[in-house]
């Protein structure tokens, strides 16, 4: 995640990924893509964050492009719950 400024952005949090599992009879799968289906990853992290000010992007490590992630903030009791909305697994 990247807490971006007029003068530079900053890295808050670094890459999270996760995969599914799915076991059926003899069968195993790993899921990596949903379809058109949003799933939600929460990142925590120390401090407020100003959710007008901030967004998470993800970094293509092949070509370096950067690609907005549709994120929520929320801030409680001192720490900010980041709320990353993707279908991809990261």
């Amino acid at each position: 995640m990247i807490a971006a400024s007029q003068s530079s952005p900053a890295v808050r949090s670094h890459r999270t990924c996760g995969s599914l599992y799915v076991e059926t009879g003899d069968n195993s799968y790993t899921l990596s893509e949903f379809g058109s289906a949003y799933v939600a990853r929460s990142l925590y992290l120390a401090g407020k964050v100003d959710a007008s000010r901030s967004t998470a992007v993800v970094i293509d490590q092949v070509s370096y492009n950067v690609s907005f992630v549709p994120s929520v903030f929320k801030t409680t009791n001192g720490i900010t719950e980041a709320t990353m909305y993707r279908i991809t697994d990261c």
